[in-house]
């Protein structure tokens, strides 16, 4: 009975001595939330930056700076909220007792954030941090996921890659022999490009053959169907959450006029930094995103001026190869050639400039239009001739949107009572790795952000984010 006593008491001491430990330690403690289709490497550029000023002790040695949280994206914003909540209570039980708890969040992640906060305030009347720095968050939503929310537009989208596809080969499959010798630089391919002259039915045969190799390619390495659409679409329940003004969405904000309106016990630190994209727009966030994919474990500065010259350069290739097989269709055609045979290299060398001419000009724009960087809306024209009679047509014209790659800029800064601040030519992937992006969380970090210390009402802002020790 004795020994049982003094295990009890002992458990107690433990217990009293845990609470005091708990309650001793007030540091801060900043915690990242990578977006959609990311990993706890996404914003590891940003922790490393921030955790060596903590070791030349700019940063207080005393603030707690985790590791890149890790969540399921692709089940939503709610699972993912639930998700950040458990992994924090997971490796910091004293986390909602620190004063200062300040999120950084890219992307989806800055709305994983505000919904964990919304469960916290409803479940506990408790704040789930203090303090939020989100980097191109789509506040109210995105065009592309309201888009592919729906079946229709799901099909609407897929058709036009597809379709895209298809009009940049049209070329290679209207002429296969030859655009096999000259891409695959061998005499066999040669010699059945001669051949074929005496036996059309062979080129016939090799042009089905090599275009379902080419549908086949491009089902298994295509950038519409493996690459490209995952990353923009994720699960149909993220593209539930992140549509326009979704039912999440709407509760967030719903939330955030509470918690300005001081319903709640205190109020919540908000900075929303949101980029500023620059042409050619589809190619740097497509390139973006290559980048970061292959130089995921390397977080230097990424190449800013350059980062869509190899997308850029590899088009440039595709476009001149096109134009010179349409060349070399033309120059074969000679005079003493039957109509028809004329005719057939005519169309193959109209069918590789169509080729050209679509991966110059409309692969860009139907992508523009379909990630929300465009509008187009088409007019009618009438013109009536001098001699009588009339021709109608419709007239495109594109209204482009501020937009920074991915989420347009209304989208980012759709936060109530948050400081909005601008980087320039930063899109939406290269938020997560570019230089000027922390170089943005430094000066906020260490209080001399030039828009928190001209505007004296964000005064208390300023104080709040201000981490570093030394001045």
């Amino acid at each position: 009975m004795k020994k049982r006593y003094i295990s009890i008491i002992v458990a107690l001491l433990s217990c009293v001595y845990g609470a005091m430990a708990q309650g001793v330690d007030n540091a801060p403690a900043v915690v990242f939330l990578h977006g959609m289709n990311g990993s706890a490497s996404s914003l590891m550029f940003h922790y490393y930056r921030i955790n060596n000023y903590q070791k030349i002790h700019l940063i207080n040695r005393a603030t707690k700076i985790y590791s890149p949280i890790e969540y399921r994206s692709v089940m939503g914003v709610e699972t993912s909220a639930s998700d950040v909540e458990n992994v924090i209570y997971g490796f910091d039980r004293n986390f909602y007792n620190r004063p200062k708890r300040i999120i950084i969040a890219h992307s989806m992640g800055g709305l994983v954030a505000r919904k964990w906060q919304v469960n916290k305030k409803f479940s506990s009347n408790k704040q789930a941090y203090t303090g939020l720095i989100t980097l191109a968050t789509p506040h109210s939503g995105t065009a592309i996921a309201s888009l592919l929310n729906s079946e229709q537009g799901a099909r609407t989208f897929q058709s036009n890659m597809e379709s895209a596809t298809k009009s940049i080969l049209e070329g290679a499959i209207k002429n296969p022999v030859n655009a096999i010798s000259t891409i695959v630089n061998a005499k066999i391919w040669v010699a059945i490009r001669a051949t074929t002259a005496l036996l059309p039915g062979l080129e016939r045969l090799i042009g089905k053959t090599f275009e379902r190799g080419i549908e086949a390619a491009f089902n298994y390495i295509n950038l519409y169907e493996n690459y490209i659409v995952p990353k923009v679409t994720g699960s149909h329940r993220v593209l539930r959450d992140l549509a326009y003004n979704s039912d999440i969405i709407k509760t967030i904000q719903t939330h955030d006029k509470n918690a300005c309106s001081f319903q709640y016990d205190t109020l919540t630190y908000k900075i929303a930094l949101y980029g500023d994209e620059i042409a050619p727009s589809v190619f740097r966030m497509i390139s973006a995103s290559f980048w970061i994919d292959k130089n995921k474990h390397r977080y230097d500065v990424m190449p800013h001026d350059k980062i869509d010259e190899d997308l850029i350069h590899l088009f440039n290739e595709l476009s001149a190869f096109f134009r010179v097989n349409a060349e070399q269709n033309l120059q074969s055609i000679k005079w003493y050639m039957l109509p028809k045979k004329r005719d057939d290299y005519k169309e193959k060398s109209a069918a590789w400039t169509r080729s050209a001419d679509y991966l110059n000009y409309s692969f860009h724009s139907v992508w523009q239009n379909l990630l929300g960087l465009i509008t187009v809306k088409y007019e009618t024209k009438t013109v009536t001739s001098i001699i009588g009679g009339s021709k109608t047509y419709s007239i495109p014209r594109i209204t482009e949107l501020p937009n920074d790659g991915l989420v347009i800029k209304e989208s980012q800064i759709a936060m109530q009572g948050a400081y909005e601040k601008k980087l320039v030519e930063i899109n939406h992937e290269e938020m997560k790795v570019h230089n000027d992006a922390g170089n943005a969380l430094e000066r906020i970090l260490y209080g001399r952000d030039e828009g928190l210390s001209r505007n004296p009402q964000l005064s208390k802002h300023k104080e709040f984010f201000q981490l570093y020790g030394k001045k």
